[in-house]
């Protein structure tokens, strides 16, 4: 599920005004009682879309797309269900409490270190507007970095001194525990002294995926100073390292507008990419590309292209990146900047066409990945071949689909010169110890996870869920209906209602384009049922819509039908029992009736 509670999104809603949010992405006029406007979605000369401010809703009469306030910014930002909810939240003041148990304190503190966090930033900001600050203004003018660069990723400067932020912090009624909590200040061991964290460093502004200030990272400008070239803020309540992706929130929207995202290995590095019109550019913050920065790409689009440093430890880290992303489905493409180079020099030295030359030229990681066995492996020799190609197969091995591994076989056979069945074989083998593995340690695990029982017995009720299940996972809208429709309750204890369950969990998420994946991955072993309709055609556009939603309203009926069937069968077989009250099941029996005909 979304994790945010149903009032709180109907609150969201509420205070939201669909004009307004779509007005400030797009030129609406007034049409009656409704507006209109030309199509953000779809290339058009007279305006066929339509915002009604009665429903709240927005509907093209050109391309067919519709939704409410949330899905127009899921698809105008390419966001998933939860930040469009988020941004809207923000954006009209509406708090959204932790998962779990709420605490008005916690609350009320989290709020403040976000108010802390965007005071700060632009305290960073005036600082570098200062006198003291004019060489890191030259620095960073030669790093080509523009006033535009500097307003819009809110780069700042932290003045050499060990108390300026506490002074300046207090007089703002900050306190020196909401400061230390935040990680700007760090408290002198077993005393009551803090003194700033963050000294004579340039200062970049960490983002949330709304794009509110939620950390920093201060960049170290003179030579031979103690500790890391980097400080990054530590985790917090509001901070969290493996899961951020620096510039995500100007980003996204350039994933599905340039067709991927850039992963770089820096804050300079994406703001140079930005600076040359390669606005889809993000970056890890302070830690290594972890799972968490895989499933968010994940969320907003399925290119991504690696773009490492070309030293050994950029291709490490590359490649090491593989281990997230291939399970996913994303099959990367991986550039260099050039020996010696980032982006940032690349630019000083060659301007922005020589940054866009090196995406255009960018190629399959698996590529990249041959090109280095063959510097580290003598290819000529069987003990090299053997080496190349158990490498090769480790990465292979976290592909899911089983065409694109196949494809990659062949490609690699042919690069190794060995032969592609041998490459199966080695495989498969692969595949077959790691289940081993796999099985031992679930065999000595104490607290074994519950194993799923594989069972097909298919009743109405399942049957029309695995239509469901069809429906949903080739149209987002039905999906949704189903969220609203369907309640757990109704579903079926059965593999394909578990495999229900989670369709309609990850819609609700906002993860609708992974369902597909997570069967594949999840179910597919499981239930012949499930293999079938993962394999069966995808629906065309020339699908008629009416007999889609008379299949989605049947299957509906026949789900919330059968507890009440089989209810009234409990009921007959108790009517046989002369001890039991006649009157009262006679009564009940009718009003089951009653509700079966009303479905």
């Amino acid at each position: 599920m979304s994790g945010i509670d149903d009032s709180v999104i109907q609150t969201v809603k509420d205070r939201a005004d669909i004009v307004e949010v779509i007005g400030s992405y797009i030129q609406v006029k007034r049409a009656g009682r409704n507006y209109q406007a030309l199509c953000p979605f779809h290339n058009e000369k007279s305006p066929s879309f339509n915002i009604s401010t009665d429903n709240q809703f927005f509907h093209c009469f050109g391309c067919g797309v519709n939704g409410d306030v949330i899905s127009f910014l899921k698809q105008h930002e390419n966001v998933d269900f939860v930040d469009a909810v988020k941004m809207l939240a923000d954006r009209y003041g509406v708090i959204i409490p932790e998962s779990g148990s709420y605490s008005p304190e916690a609350q009320s503190e989290k709020a403040r270190m976000y108010e802390l966090h965007k005071d700060v930033s632009e305290w960073f900001r005036d600082n570098l507007k200062k006198d003291s600050a004019a060489s890191v203004r030259e620095y960073l003018s030669k790093r080509g970095m523009t006033d535009a660069d500097i307003t819009g990723f809110q780069v700042g400067y932290a003045p050499d001194s060990w108390d300026e932020l506490i002074k300046w912090a207090n007089s703002k009624k900050y306190s020196n525990d909401l400061l230390e909590k935040a990680g700007l200040v760090v408290r002198k061991e077993g005393t009551d002294r803090c003194y700033d964290r963050f000294r004579d460093r340039v200062m970049f502004t960490i983002w949330n995926d709304e794009g509110k200030p939620i950390a920093f990272s201060g960049r170290v400008l003179k030579k031979d100073v103690p500790g890391g070239k980097y400080v990054n803020s530590p985790e917090t309540m509001i901070f969290h390292k493996s899961s951020i992706l620096y510039g995500l929130s100007m980003a996204r929207k350039s994933f599905r507008d340039l067709g991927a995202a850039i992963l770089c290995e820096g804050q300079m590095d994406v703001i140079a990419c930005h600076r040359a019109g390669l606005k889809n550019a993000v970056s890890s913050q302070g830690t290594a590309f972890t799972q968490e920065h895989a499933r968010k790409l994940k969320r907003y689009t399925g290119k991504v292209i690696i773009a490492f440093d070309a030293d050994s430890a950029g291709k490490k880290a590359a490649f090491k990146s593989l281990e997230f992303l291939l399970p996913l489905g994303i099959y990367p493409l991986m550039l260099s900047w050039g020996e010696g180079m980032d982006p940032d020099s690349l630019y000083a030295a060659k301007g922005a066409d020589a940054l866009k030359e090196c995406v255009d030229k960018a190629r399959d990681v698996f590529e990249v990945i041959l090109d280095d066995l063959h510097e580290t492996h003598d290819i000529n020799t069987p003990e090299g071949k053997t080496k190349a190609a158990h490498t090769m197969i480790q990465h292979i091995s976290k592909i899911p689909d089983s065409i694109t591994r196949s494809s990659y076989c062949q490609r690699i056979a042919e690069r190794l010169s060995i032969h592609v069945d041998s490459l199966f074989k080695e495989l498969n083998h692969f595949y077959r110890r790691s289940r081993q593995k796999n099985n031992s340690r679930k065999f000595n695990e104490e607290t074994a996870a519950p194993v799923m029982q594989i069972t097909e017995q298919i009743t109405p009720a399942i049957s029309a869920e695995l239509i469901l299940i069809e429906l949903a996972l080739n149209f987002e809208d039905i999906a949704m209906q189903l969220v609203d429709s369907l309640p757990n309750t109704f579903i079926s204890q059965s593999i394909i209602g578990s495999a229900l369950k989670e369709v309609l969990d990850m819609t609700l998420a906002g993860d609708w384009y992974s369902c597909r994946d997570l069967l594949q991955n999840d179910f597919l072993t499981q239930s012949r049922k499930i293999a079938e309709t993962l394999l069966s055609p995808e629906y065309t556009q020339e699908t008629e819509r009416n007999v889609i939603e008379r299949a989605c309203k049947e299957c509906l009926k026949k789900i919330k039908e059968a507890p009440l069937i089989q209810r009234r069968t409990n009921i007959i077989n108790l009517l046989r029992d002369p001890q039991q009250d006649a009157n009262a099941l006679k009564q009940e029996y009718q009003q089951v009736l009653k509700e079966i005909k009303e479905l």
